[in-house]
């Protein structure tokens, strides 16, 4: 369906970031005015507690300016990727914000010049300096891996060339990739696409979710060495930047600078793999529960059971998720509420729209919500998903400063999942249909299978990958495809893995933003654990995450966790423990 055909109701305003391209395009102009005044600071910042608090207002000036305008330009286009004036747009505009990385450049490595005692002494001698504190002190973090002014701005002249093989993916995925018609169960011809291949996959008609999962996957080995290239060009980039960097591996590139430690990305793949069992337990349930002697990847979408298994419109999704979350308070469903009133999502997929769903904002605005919605309970469980992710960022931008207003990864994924988990809660407490309480704990079981055990599977493809290649190892597609292919054997013992399935890491985009996946793994291990306790009533566990909402990343990442009194490895192996309790209790029922 073509964009103009959905009703403006269900579209996001994003008016409300710029009411048209001229008022963007001003921005653009006092951007270029606040960077030259920037310059004027060059071998300056250190001459006085003054002049240090000047530059970093002039800083976070700039960074609001660019973060607001990348934010809306990228939006425009996701709309309709195919629509060129929204694609020029966009790469004009990583030309402009790769050249004021670049103009910009000199400020930490000459802030990095000097000794922290100096910074220390502005900011007791400045209070206005106090704001600022753990942001120095984060960038001091790194002064190890901090260069020279002049290979700085090299690095960031060369940033709009880094993002090249992520863009050129998005292009070819989103926008070029065209998947043939099948025939659905009523044999009726329709377009495959990314955004209806979930109702495929999970089609009750076996022939139906075969043809579409071999349809899906012809197209991505007919592109094989095109998508290895991609992902292998990102991969240098990763290794570039480690060894310029001076780290010690390219994991420790993309977890020190939030002080999380490797530990957790080891534990976790560790803790998971000795528990992999689970996994196989519930491969065995979804078999026999299933009836099939022989039972193939193009099944594991398939619901254990899809009895009574209702379709929710967009309306009823939302009132469902407003009842769902009325555990966190009066105040939270009153703004929840205000968002869904105000445009703050796009709801239905359209030709050309960007695939999946995500959250997405910026300082000084509210957030935004993109859908491909298609009235199932998993897009119920979405749109509760994608909600926590805008109004934890909400709550940030209310209540810190700039600088501390985004979300680090690591908990971005914490407050979506616990709002998942508690609509979970709230519809089997709700429902007294057994097949309907069948049919929710087979979406929690799926939850968690595609949450951590899926995920860290891809945790564990992308830390192989990525040292391959920063150890100088050729990654070939063929190679890309065995390395997968063992994984999703190790994963999925008692299920025959059709060969098609290792060309799903080519389509898989959070490949493109380094050591992310694990974090989905995290995240829903910690967010059970607080929706557990937020159900079953503890109001100081609410208190405590209700705060947490509130504290962006004015802490490192992993001590926000801490002070919610939870402990990372021991909410993954209850969540694994609770995945178990799952499959169980579906077998009672």
């Amino acid at each position: 369906m073509e964009r103009n055909k959905i009703d403006n109701k269900y579209k996001w305003n994003l008016e409300d970031l710029y009411p048209d391209i001229d008022s963007y395009n001003k921005d653009i102009d006092r951007l270029g005015k606040l960077v030259t005044e920037f310059i004027e600071y060059k071998e300056k910042i250190l001459e006085s507690d003054k002049t240090l608090l000047e530059v970093l207002l002039k800083e976070e000036q700039i960074e609001m300016i660019t973060n607001r305008l990348y934010v809306y330009i990228n939006m425009k286009l996701h709309e309709d990727t195919r629509v060129s004036k929204y694609q020029e747009l966009a790469g004009n505009l990583d030309i402009i914000l790769s050249l004021v990385n670049e103009k910009t450049s000199f400020f930490i490595p000459e802030l990095l010049s000097s000794d922290y005692s100096l910074i220390k002494e502005y900011i007791n001698k400045n209070k206005e300096l106090e704001r600022f504190e753990f942001l120095l002190e984060m960038i001091f973090n790194e002064k190890d891996h901090i260069l020279s002014k002049e290979i700085e701005e090299v690095l960031s002249r060369s940033g709009n060339v880094m993002s090249i093989p992520d863009n050129v993916f998005s292009n070819l995925n989103d926008a070029d990739l065209v998947f043939d018609t099948i025939k659905d169960e009523n044999g009726k011809k329709i377009e495959l696409t990314k955004g209806n291949y979930h109702i495929f996959s999970s089609s009750k008609n076996r022939p139906v979710r075969k043809k579409a999962f071999h349809t899906l996957y012809k197209k991505y080995k007919e592109l094989n060495n095109t998508f290895a290239g991609l992902l292998n060009s990102n991969l240098q980039v990763s290794t570039f930047l480690t060894k310029t960097r001076k780290y010690p591996s390219p994991l420790n590139l993309y977890l020190d600078s939030n002080k999380i430690d490797t530990s957790i990305y080891y534990d976790l793949v560790d803790t998971v793999n000795k528990n992999i069992s689970k996994m196989h337990k519930y491969i065995k349930l979804k078999k026999e529960y299933l009836g099939l002697k022989n039972m193939h990847m193009y099944d594991m979408a398939v619901k254990l059971s899809d009895k009574n298994d209702k379709e929710y419109t967009y309306e009823e999704a939302k009132e469902l998720v407003l009842k769902a979350l009325h555990p966190l308070g009066d105040t939270y469903i009153k703004d929840l509420t205000n968002a869904f009133n105000n445009k703050w999502v796009d709801v239905y997929e359209n030709t050309g729209k960007r695939s999946g769903a995500y959250s997405w904002g910026c300082y000084n605005a509210h957030p935004y919500v993109l859908l491909n919605y298609q009235s199932k309970y998993q897009d119920v469980s979405t749109l509760a998903h994608e909600m926590g992710h805008a109004m934890h960022r909400y709550y940030s931008n209310l209540n810190q400063d700039y600088f501390y207003s985004d979300n680090a990864i690591f908990v971005a994924e914490i407050a979506s999942t616990v709002n998942e988990m508690l609509l979970n809660f709230y519809m089997l407490n709700k429902i007294d249909d057994k097949e309907e309480k069948k049919n929710i704990i087979n979406e929690m079981l799926d939850d968690i299978k595609n949450t951590i055990f899926r995920q860290t599977m891809f945790a564990e493809f992308e830390l192989d990958i990525h040292n391959m290649c920063y150890n100088g190892e050729a990654l070939s597609g063929e190679k890309l495809n065995n390395l997968y292919l063992d994984l999703v054997k190790k994963y999925h013992k008692g299920i025959t893995v059709d060969e098609d399935i290792k060309y799903e890491w080519s389509r898989i985009p959070h490949f493109y933003t380094p050591f992310y996946v694990y974090q989905y793994a995290t995240g829903l291990s910690i967010a059970l654990t607080i929706a557990k306790k937020i159900s079953a009533g503890d109001k100081d566990m609410l208190e405590k995450y209700l705060t947490f909402l509130k504290s962006g990343s004015n802490d490192y990442p992993t001590k926000l966790v801490e002070k919610m009194g939870i402990n990372i490895k021991e909410a993954v192996n209850s969540a694994l423990s609770t995945f178990e309790e799952l499959i169980d209790e579906y077998k009672k029922l």
